[in-house]
């Protein structure tokens, strides 16, 4: 988790602050098969950020699977995804992507974001990155000031990055400024 939350504020480094959020829950996902679930967000992380590329800009992103963790069976699986989009033109790509791709009430909620994180009354701190990061589990929140909620099953990988904020990508700009980790 801690490696995700370098991810984020490096894309703030960077001059590519996540900040456009997206929630997507496919009516079909129960349906498919869990083998085929992680392929599925794999493709459509990359068609969401294909209008950056096409435009000649990078992909920059963090995303998440969740699932319903009361029906303990993978059942109510999404998608969040957080997202540098640098002006309204290309939002609007994607959100008309996602507008034709997913045509249920619900499947697609998409936002505005901004990764400040704000202490809330209980003392802990939340942003949408942790929102987004929410389903880590217990073991890895315990003794921080980080919210969890603890998931359902996810076969596959549970989360990830964009080549240009990863553990590599930071490292070596640390590297190059020689700046401890």
């Amino acid at each position: 988790m801690a490696a995700l939350f370098d991810a984020a504020a490096h894309a703030n480094r960077i001059d590519r602050p996540l900040n456009l959020f997206i929630s997507i829950t496919p009516t079909e996902m129960d349906a498919m098969p869990a083998e085929e679930r992680s392929r599925y967000w794999q493709m459509l992380i990359c068609a969401i950020g294909q209008p950056l590329r096409n435009a000649g800009l990078p992909a920059t992103h963090l995303w998440a699977r969740e699932s319903c963790r009361l029906l303990n069976d993978g059942r109510g699986e999404h998608l969040h995804l957080l997202i540098h989009v640098p002006n309204r033109a290309l939002r609007r790509k994607i959100e008309a992507y996602l507008t034709n791709r997913f045509r249920q009430a619900g499947e697609v909620d998409m936002r505005p974001a901004s990764t400040a994180a704000k202490r809330t009354a209980n003392g802990r701190y939340h942003s949408v990155v942790t929102y987004v990061l929410k389903n880590m589990g217990s073991n890895v929140a315990r003794g921080t000031s980080l919210s969890y909620k603890l998931g359902g099953p996810i076969l596959g990988k549970r989360c990830g990055c964009s080549r240009d904020i990863d553990a590599k990508a930071v490292a070596e700009w640390r590297a190059r400024y020689r700046i401890a980790a």
